[in-house]
């Protein structure tokens, strides 16, 4: 889910300044400067994960010119995104960060800022879920904030992309087959435009890459009833295509265990076995930044297990979708 001025998932751009990486002046929550998304935050987490999914770390302080009364509500309003992400993103408390943004919605139920990190949140907290049902119905809400926050701002490529990586997630687990074919028509759009608005845009190679490789993945009657019912959607998919994108996601953020994990069971998959082996390795060696990381890493793990069989002789790939 990295899970960006941001490198995109859980996720975005590269095209601007790293996070603040100071971790040794913490200020208290109630005296934290708007100004900032999070000083506090850990250097080690993905630039995807620390910002809208666009290229702005830093919140706009679009009220500097209000009355006073107003300008003191933004900073509250402030201080507890930052206690809220703090929540997320250094305590691993992903539900209570919700409840926090959730709060805030109440109050102010068109804040951008609050709209897309609570999108964040509910994507977490998917991956998270056990139980299929919960799991989609948080994926169903995080798509839904995106959406909303994209309504304020229809030019911000931040809001495409966490609704495209819940939907791209959802897909992902959904059964069924029809329901997946619905999901294709958006999640394709929306990854190619965060790319066109930004070609270094990590979350969306991953999300694109991924949702090739699940339409590959299908077996050759449901790849045909594809052609049928999504032409649009599925159409011109390729192999190589599908490794690019996936292998772009890990050159742009090298250090995200996700997108490692995608690309070796990709690799995997199609048979190459040794550059698998590679990338998951380095998958497992990393540390846990994200509370989605556990979860990755021990299905890196497995999939780990896998390659350290010679006898492993996986599905060869199916022929390219014109």
């Amino acid at each position: 889910i990295t899970e960006e001025t941001a490198n995109a998932s859980t996720g975005t751009s590269t095209t601007s300044g790293a996070p603040d990486r100071n971790r040794n002046r913490r200020p208290q929550p109630d005296t934290m400067k708007p100004t900032l998304l999070f000083p506090l935050v850990l250097a080690a987490i993905p630039a995807v994960f620390l910002s809208h999914g666009g290229s702005a770390l830093t919140l706009e302080r679009e009220s500097s010119w209000a009355p006073v009364w107003v300008q003191e509500q933004d900073t509250t309003k402030a201080a507890a995104l930052a206690r809220a992400d703090v929540l997320l993103l250094e305590n691993h408390r992903p539900r209570e960060a919700l409840d926090r943004y959730r709060e805030i919605l109440n109050d102010h139920p068109q804040d951008f800022e609050t709209l897309w990190r609570a999108s964040r949140a509910c994507l977490v907290l998917g991956i998270l879920e056990e139980s299929w049902e919960p799991r989609k119905s948080w994926y169903r809400e995080g798509a839904e904030l995106a959406r909303q926050a994209g309504v304020l701002r229809p030019h911000d490529i931040g809001p495409t992309y966490w609704r495209a990586a819940n939907l791209g997630r959802w897909a992902q687990e959904e059964p069924g087959a029809r329901e997946v074919l619905r999901l294709a028509k958006e999640i394709r759009s929306a990854a190619d435009s965060i790319l066109r608005a930004d070609p270094n845009h990590a979350g969306a190679h991953n999300v694109l890459g991924v949702f090739y490789f699940e339409i590959l993945h299908l077996n050759p009657v449901k790849r045909g009833i594809a052609r049928i019912l999504a032409p649009s959607a599925v159409r011109n998919i390729r192999w190589r295509d599908t490794a690019s994108h996936l292998r772009r996601a890990v050159a742009l953020d090298p250090e995200n265990v996700l997108y490692l994990k995608d690309y070796g069971r990709a690799l995997l998959w199609h048979g190459d076995t040794l550059t698998a082996q590679t990338h998951l390795r380095r998958a497992i060696a990393l540390p846990v930044t994200l509370p989605t990381d556990p979860t990755f890493l021990r299905e890196a793990g497995l999939l780990l297990e896998q390659t350290g069989f010679h006898s492993v002789t996986p599905e060869p790939p199916p022929e390219d979708i014109p």
